[in-house]
């Protein structure tokens, strides 16, 4: 059944996951010592979940606009996948 062809109260298959901050941290190879501390999603970027992390970044004070990171997510010839963030060097 495609979307067009669903019936209006039919949302699929839907389901909440729910994941510890040190198990998303995990299994996105943050740095060593990098936390996350902070989850939502933006209500005009459906799809999206931006995470506050502490510990990587650049030096900030309070007030300031935080960096946004994005990661490139690496498959080699293996299959091992690595993700490679955009971050300082000194907090790689």
């Amino acid at each position: 059944m495609t979307p067009s062809t669903q019936h209006p109260d039919d949302i699929g298959l839907p389901a909440i996951f729910e994941v510890t901050p040190e198990t998303m941290a995990s299994a996105l190879q943050l740095p060593p010592g990098a936390y996350i501390d902070a989850a939502w999603t933006p209500w005009d970027r459906p799809g999206v979940l931006l995470l506050r992390v502490r510990g990587a970044g650049w030096p900030t004070k309070t007030g300031w606009t935080l960096p946004l990171v994005r990661g490139e997510i690496v498959r080699d010839n293996v299959g091992l996948i690595t993700v490679k963030w955009s971050l300082p060097e000194q907090t790689r």
